[in-house]
């Protein structure tokens, strides 16, 4: 059983439990709603009952736990209650582009060689082998200017919208958590010629 406790003077959670091994342990939780405390200390109660147990995380605490603050996390692990997590390896521009082409059997000739000419357009101008997590919204809005002054404003809408959906792709696979090229700053919808 775990106890729940509550500096006074800074208004910050605290959840006291022994482990399995006889000591007891502490993790800080810091400024949060009672309910929100009492329901982590649940979820550590079972945590801690799966350790003294020897067995496998119900699927709800497992989803719970995956879904928890990296901050968080490294507090559990640090108690006991928690294996590291495997951090991700965060592929280049090269590596992802060529990857996500290659899974891409459903594509017709047309939408390979539209998705091509956008990887490379990308490749060209942020270099292969850079980490998809080192665009910035910033180098994304740079490199439409940048297709803007060589091509016409529908083919670089078209083709930043094909490297979007490149980084979407990435968000899936939970190799990045954000999308530069999603910015109201890069227009995807086609305009009409005058």
């Amino acid at each position: 059983m775990a106890s729940l406790c509550q500096d006074q003077k800074a208004g910050r959670w605290r959840i006291l439990f022994v482990d399995p091994s006889g000591v007891r342990k502490t993790v800080r939780l810091g400024k949060a709603t009672r309910k929100n405390a009492e329901s982590f200390k649940e979820w550590l109660e079972r945590l801690v009952e799966a350790r003294k147990t020897n067995s496998s995380l119900a699927s709800q605490t497992a989803t719970w736990l995956a879904n928890i603050s990296s901050v968080m996390y490294g507090r559990l692990v640090a108690v006991g209650l928690a294996e590291p997590r495997e951090s991700a390896v965060i592929p280049t521009l090269g590596e992802w582009f060529s990857d996500y082409s290659d899974r891409r059997t459903n594509w017709k000739p047309n939408t390979r060689r539209n998705a091509l000419q956008a990887s490379k357009a990308a490749e060209e101008y942020f270099g292969k082998r850079t980490r998809l997590d080192r665009i910035t919204v910033s180098d994304a809005e740079d490199f439409f200017r940048d297709l803007q002054t060589t091509l016409s404003e529908n083919t670089a809408r078209r083709r930043c919208k094909r490297v979007r959906q490149f980084f979407n792709a990435a968000i899936k696979k939970r190799l990045l958590t954000e999308n530069p090229f999603d910015t109201k700053a890069i227009p995807t919808t086609s305009v009409t010629n005058d």
